[in-house]
Order: C-alpha cells, then sequence, then structure tokens
C-alpha cells in the first residue's frame, strides 16, 4: 500500500483530509481522539452562513414601500425584487441589476433612501448571519485550542467548538479531519457479518479480485463514488484500470 498511499499523497489537500469511517463507529472514534490528546487539545468547527449583498437589499426595500417621499411602490418593489433575484448570486447584485435594467437604474437614482440602503447593503455583505456545527470537521492541537481563537461550548453535549472559519483554522496552520460518516461502510460491515455467519468466507478488503476490475471497466459502476457519471464511465472503459493505483490516478481522491 506504500505506493497507493504516495498516489493519495499527491492528491491530498494539505489543510483538509477525509476519512471515511461507519456511522456507528464515529461516536467511539470521537471519543477516543478527545481521550487522548484531551478536551482542551481537541475542537469541532463550525459552518458560517454570511449575508450577501442582495439578501440585505431585499430584506430593507420592502420597508420604504408607499413611505412618503421615497417614491417607491408595489410595482417598484415587483420590479427590484425581481432584477436583484436574477442577479443574486453576483457579489455586487444591485450594481448588475442597475446595469442591465434602466428601470431599476431610475428607482436608485430618484430614491435617496434606497440609495442609503445600498450603502447599508454594501456594509453588511460578509456579516455572519448563522453559525451551525460542521457535520465532520474536527481539529487536534498540540497547545490548547483556545489559545488560536475564541472557542465555546454546546451546554448539552458538552462538545467544543472553535470559532473560527474554515479558512481562518486553515491560516492559523491546523490540519482539519473530516469523519464522515457513510452508509455504504454500514453497509460493508453488515454483508461481512453476515458472510461470517453463513459461511467460512472471509472478506479481505486489501485484495480485490479481477471480477471487480473488469466490472468496473465495463462501465457497470453505478452507485460507486466519483464514478458515477457519463464521464467517470466512459473514462473508465478507455482505460480499464487493473489496479487501485490505476483508479488513483485516473481520478483525484476525496
Amino acid at each position: 500500500m506504500k505506493q497507493a498511499d504516495n498516489l493519495l499523497d499527491k492528491h491530498r489537500h494539505p489543510a483538509d483530509i477525509d476519512v471515511d469511517i461507519s456511522s456507528h463507529h464515529r461516536p467511539s472514534i470521537i471519543k477516543y481522539i478527545r481521550d487522548k490528546y484531551g478536551l482542551h487539545h481537541t475542537a469541532s468547527l463550525r459552518v458560517y452562513s454570511r449575508l450577501k449583498q442582495a439578501d440585505v437589499i431585499l430584506l430593507l426595500a420592502p420597508l420604504l414601500v408607499n413611505r412618503k417621499g421615497v417614491g417607491l411602490d408595489e410595482s417598484s418593489l415587483d420590479l427590484l425584487e425581481r432584477a436583484i433575484l436574477l442577479n443574486r448570486k453576483e457579489d455586487d447584485a444591485i450594481t448588475c441589476s442597475i446595469e442591465k435594467n434602466e428601470a431599476v437604474a431610475r428607482l436608485f437614482a430618484n430614491s435617496p433612501e434606497l440609495q442609503i440602503a445600498r450603502e447599508i447593503a454594501d456594509a453588511l455583505a460578509g456579516a455572519i448571519n448563522r453559525s451551525s456545527a460542521h457535520p465532520s470537521g474536527i481539529i487536534i492541537s498540540n497547545k490548547e485550542v483556545a489559545q488560536y481563537g475564541p472557542c465555546s461550548k454546546d451546554p448539552q453535549t458538552g462538545q467544543a467548538f472553535l470559532d473560527m472559519d474554515f479558512k481562518e483554522v486553515e491560516e492559523a496552520g491546523f490540519l482539519k479531519f473530516d469523519l464522515l460518516s457513510l452508509s455504504a461502510m454500514n453497509v460493508l460491515g453488515y454483508c461481512k457479518m453476515l458472510s461470517g455467519q453463513t459461511s467460512n468466507l472471509a472478506i479481505d478488503h486489501e485484495q480485490i479480485n479481477q471480477a471487480v476490475w473488469e466490472s468496473l471497466s465495463s462501465g457497470e459502476n453505478i452507485g460507486i463514488p466519483q464514478f458515477d457519471t457519463s464521464l467517470g464511465r466512459k473514462t473508465l472503459k478507455k482505460f480499464t484500470p487493473r489496479s487501485f493505483e490505476h483508479v488513483a490516478m485516473l481520478y483525484q481522491p476525496a
């Protein structure tokens, strides 16, 4: 497996390692990590949702409808909302809407209040709207995690969190482990248990027989992660892999 490990190392993101595990074993693995390294040296991560400029202007604009001297009525609001929603994914959705729609441009030009709303939207863009627990991310630190940034604790579970987004965690030099709970791992474990109960067959995950490679090379890979696409099937048919190393070279592993 050393050769395979070398292939994987070439593709891994330096600040992120994914580990696929059974959902049945995930709680015990997390407990082991915390027991081994200590509660103050391990932490889960959070995912932050940030406001977009479009979100803010869509919240503020309805407050200006039918206000004296504002010049924004229901029909104008509808025009503005439709234009903003069409450009919502843009970082500067308002500018895009103004450039593409003369009626929207006139709305902003004739309404000082709407211009103030735009300034507020610009100022709040990128601000944290809400946060939630990262579904799988965890870090291990040689120093106490609290020395690197603000921390919090879930009052119900006692789970410790490093309250930094992923980019900040990466800049701090942490290597993030994603302990991914896969139902497929549960199925494999269950199949192995059944085979052991009904026969003397022992499944060795290090040995992949010729029939598996022939099946993959024929394009029969529906449901297989990374290759369950028309491009994945076409690639496997063309290159006919015969080892794990071949697969690793064909597709960047997670």
